[in-house]
């Protein structure tokens, strides 16, 4: 593990316990509703009506002023009736409607920017799969670690749909260049419910600054899927910014669906 604003330089194999230490990261205190930031949650689409209905009651469902948040669905050019059914059951949800699919990275810039361009003028901005469901403290919890200043993103603590192991508890990467979901399908433990700098927050379930956002440069959309969280995250730490893992912000995926 390295810092581009030149923290740790010593490998993990000479002093793991010092890698450990220099990842390690205070908790921030909770968010009062008075220091509750307002934000954009970007969700893309692609054949993915099933999802969207569980994923929206749980969004519907946190604890979070209605009046400071706002669901931003991009829709990939959907053919299984996907736009249709948001139109008829979820009204309180912006749609924004592709007429082929334009990736990940493509479709998460363009819900970004109509976000910025939007009326609620966030501050910060999330990105989460259609095939998540989210604890109702998600959203206050993802978003205290940009709001109090000690990152400029966070990325969640992504448990399998039935909670049994773990998705993502953070990001790395190795030697060769291959990103690494940290406790991917691990069973819960101690280990993850710490606090620490991460590489990169995956895109699944994360938020971010949305000026800086836009001032890292976005998602790259030469990754059409896959790999643009962590190129993200690469560029960001570049730029002299954090990514902190946020283990209070729980969700649940169903991963590769």
């Amino acid at each position: 593990d390295y810092s581009p604003r030149g923290g740790l330089r010593v490998s993990a194999k000479q002093d793991p316990a010092a890698v450990r230490r220099w990842l390690a990261v205070e908790p921030v205190a909770p968010l009062t509703d008075a220091d509750l930031p307002r934000v954009s949650i970007v969700i893309l689409n692609w054949n993915g009506r099933q999802h969207l209905a569980p994923c929206f009651e749980t969004l519907r469902a946190l604890d979070y002023p209605r009046d400071k948040f706002e669901v931003v669905l991009v829709d990939n050019g959907s053919d299984d009736g996907s736009q249709a059914e948001v139109r008829a059951k979820h009204g309180w949800v912006r749609l924004i409607e592709n007429s082929r699919n334009r990736g990940f990275a493509a479709g998460c810039n363009q819900g970004a920017l109509a976000a910025k361009q939007g009326p609620l003028e966030p501050t910060q901005v999330v990105f989460l799969n259609n095939d998540i469901h989210v604890d109702k403290g998600f959203l206050r919890a993802l978003v205290a670690p940009v709001a109090r200043g000690v990152a400029i993103a966070s990325t969640a603590k992504m448990y399998s749909w039935d909670g049994k192991v773990l998705n993502s508890a953070g990001g790395g990467m190795n030697f060769h260049g291959l990103g690494l979901q940290r406790g991917y399908l691990e069973a819960p433990a101690p280990e993850y419910d710490g606090h620490r700098k991460s590489l990169f927050a995956c895109g699944g379930a994360m938020a971010m600054d949305l000026v800086a956002f836009f001032e890292v440069g976005g998602f790259d959309e030469e990754f059409f899927a896959y790999y643009e969280d962590v190129d993200l995250g690469w560029r960001t730490w570049v730029h002299g910014y954090e990514v902190h893992y946020e283990p209070r912000a729980v969700c649940y995926h169903h991963h590769s669906s």
